[in-house]
């Protein structure tokens, strides 16, 4: 049961790390645009939120932009929906778990939260990580 759930929820927070990533390559080298600004680092707190900021960007940028927009939507999109079917696995696999050592109801939702906002300070502070590295010629 604890395995399953642990699983869950690395489920999640694994897309959600690598959606994150595919963001990042897509600010790091993505062509220049009219109106491309240096993105929040308060954005890296929701990285979906950054995907949503991201593309319209993308879409005001015109015809330039428009085979990195594509790329840019699918893989992040794909990871986001990745991380979201994770979240909804890890939630079951939660309750279940809750129910097994009969918690209440403020306990479950509790271990919820707690563990979401791990998962998220983690993709948080690796890309906080990563935004401060070097531009060009950093290694891998």
């Amino acid at each position: 049961m604890w395995a399953g759930t642990i699983g869950a929820w690395l489920l999640f927070a694994g897309p959600l790390f690598q959606g994150s990533l595919e963001l990042w390559e897509v600010a790091r080298t993505g062509p220049a645009w009219p109106d491309r600004k240096r993105i929040d680092k308060a954005l890296w707190l929701v990285p979906p939120v950054m995907y949503f900021v991201q593309r319209a960007r993308f879409r005001r940028s015109g015809t330039a932009a428009a085979d990195v927009t594509s790329s840019f939507s699918n893989r992040a999109s794909g990871w986001f929906a990745v991380a979201i079917g994770g979240l909804l696995v890890a939630v079951k696999e939660t309750w279940e778990l809750a129910e097994r050592y009969e918690l209440s109801p403020v306990a479950y939702w509790s271990i919820v939260v707690v563990v979401l906002l791990v998962s998220q300070l983690n993709v948080t502070v690796r890309m906080l990580r990563l935004s401060r590295e070097p531009a060009a010629g950093g290694s891998s």
